[in-house]
């Protein structure tokens, strides 16, 4: 949203998934994830499954080089385009929805502190939709009756 073009927007927006996607992966393998059983030893020993930390990555990567650009696009609208409410809308309407999605289904087995901050993700996303709509209408009646605030 921040920058000053389409292209700027694209490249930043791109990479800044791409590292986040790296990232997370990263992480997740140091706090010990992607660990798998070797069942071909009686032993039962661990070890890194590198196969399985490799396409988890690759395939974020690549969602993040088709999504960023849009995205990015998308955020830039948000900012500087002529119509930018539905992109303003983007984020918390997704969010909306995937928190929702995650209430449905998962909150029967999920822990307390998961289901509180998805319900607290759930209101924030609703009171940000409202403001977000309630701004925009405010601003097209004040251009639209400037004399009748005046008088």
């Amino acid at each position: 949203m921040a920058s000053t073009s389409k292209l700027k927007a694209v490249i930043v927006g791109t990479a800044a998934l791409l590292i986040t996607a790296v990232s997370y992966y990263s992480i997740k393998a140091a706090q010990g994830d992607f660990r798998t059983v070797d069942l071909s030893e009686t032993s039962g020993r661990e070890f890194f499954s590198w196969g399985e930390f490799a396409s988890m990555t690759l395939y974020w990567c690549l969602a993040a080089l088709i999504l960023g650009p849009l995205l990015s696009v998308a955020g830039w609208m948000a900012s500087q385009g002529t119509i930018r409410l539905p992109f303003q809308l983007l984020v918390p309407v997704i969010t909306l929805a995937e928190t929702m999605m995650r209430l449905q289904v998962e909150a029967s087995r999920a822990s307390s502190p998961a289901v509180w901050v998805w319900e607290s993700v759930r209101a924030t996303s609703m009171a940000l939709i409202g403001l977000l709509i309630g701004v925009t209408a405010w601003k097209k009646h004040i251009r639209r009756s400037p004399a009748q605030l005046d008088g």
